[in-house]
């Protein structure tokens, strides 16, 4: 059992702050950080805790807009020669390694 501190628990909370945006997102997940971020810093809930999970977030939009765009082309969203759907969504034909 612990004695509960309201120090503790301040250094322990994140600090409020903007992540910065992981340069491995593609054109599209970027474009959804943009978008995004702003919200939730108006919202005051954004953390330094954040950052991968927005990333996430940005980067699994930005693959269902690629399979959204596939499948009105007439195109199959899923590859029969590939194991996983979203990777064939994601590298367009070219091997992921």
């Amino acid at each position: 059992m612990g004695v509960y501190s309201a120090n503790h628990d301040a250094r322990a909370a994140p600090r409020a702050t903007t992540p910065r945006c992981p340069d491995h997102l593609d054109a599209e997940a970027k474009k959804e950080w943009k978008r995004l971020v702003p919200i939730l810093r108006r919202m005051k809930v954004l953390t330094e805790a954040d950052g991968m999970t927005l990333a996430n977030l940005c980067q699994a939009c930005s693959t269902l807009v690629k399979a959204h765009k596939k499948q009105t082309e007439g195109h199959p969203v899923q590859d029969a020669k590939r194991d996983h759907s979203a990777e064939s969504v994601i590298s367009d034909g070219d091997p992921v390694h």
